[in-house]
């Protein structure tokens, strides 16, 4: 009962529109954008994948799981 409620009310009809700025770091391209996150870090990573045969596949889900826990 203390914590705040929040209903279908509190949440605005239309989303906000957060404009994305490019930059190159050698050959990598960063999108960006200005938001308050309280000083956290969001991170996506962005990496084109050879084609992988079916059998290789839960490997790839491994690899997505490892490469957010370095």
């Amino acid at each position: 009962d203390i914590l705040p409620k929040v209903s279908l009310n509190d949440v605005p009809l239309n989303a906000k529109n957060y404009p994305l700025t490019e930059e190159a770091a050698g050959k990598l391209k960063l999108f960006h954008h200005q938001v308050f996150t309280n000083d956290i870090i969001y991170a996506d990573l962005v990496l084109d994948l050879p084609d992988l045969p079916e059998e290789d596949l839960p490997y790839l889900r491994f690899l997505t799981l490892v490469l957010t826990q370095m």
